[in-house]
């Protein structure tokens, strides 16, 4: 068993992380001793929690330190999880697919660090969101971005366009 975070405590203790909009820089003491420098293409709080988890849990099964870095390093960029899009003009568009509150909090707490000037979200048709979750993503969204779209998309045959941009708004409306 291996603790891991930011804690002092933690035996694998994430002591520095250098957030960019492709990807991270995170630094571990592991046994409060050992350095690891770890990189990824990845992005975000829970990429970095992740990342930490995967080392410490190969640093206890005694994997060389060097491929620890190296396997880090190569974790694939998954579609649909900050995914920036290339395209040739002055603003960046970043596709995430993230439905629960936590993960479109961290989400949008991420890109807000990165935006030089306006966040504009624009939402497909949560389909595999609980229902009740709406009214708070659509509050998550309200505190973190300048402007929020709603789009009209596929819905399950038990809801409407107008229901599930009603119950996001609610969220908007009681964020102020």
């Amino acid at each position: 068993v291996i603790s891991y975070g930011t804690h002092q405590k933690a035996e694998c203790r994430i002591t520095s992380v250098q957030l960019h909009p492709k990807g991270s820089a995170i630094n571990l003491v592991v046994d409060h001793q050992t350095d690891i420098a770890l990189t990824t293409m990845l992005t975000g709080k829970q990429t970095i929690y992740n990342a930490a988890a995967a080392a410490a849990a190969a640093y206890v099964l005694r994997t060389p330190i060097g491929a620890i870095e190296d396997g880090v390093a190569k974790m694939p960029h998954l579609a649909a999880q900050m995914e920036y899009l290339p395209i040739p003009r002055p603003y960046q568009i970043v596709l995430d697919s993230a439905v629960t509150p936590g993960g479109l909090a961290e989400t949008l707490e991420t890109l807000k660090h990165f935006a030089k000037n306006r966040l504009i979200v624009v939402y497909g048709a949560p389909l595999g969101v609980v229902s009740t979750w709406r009214p708070l993503l659509g509050e998550i969204t309200s505190q973190h971005a300048d402007r929020l779209v709603i789009t009209d998309g596929e819905f399950a045959l038990d809801q409407s366009a107008n229901q599930v941009r009603e119950e996001l708004l609610q969220g908007v409306l009681a964020a102020g």
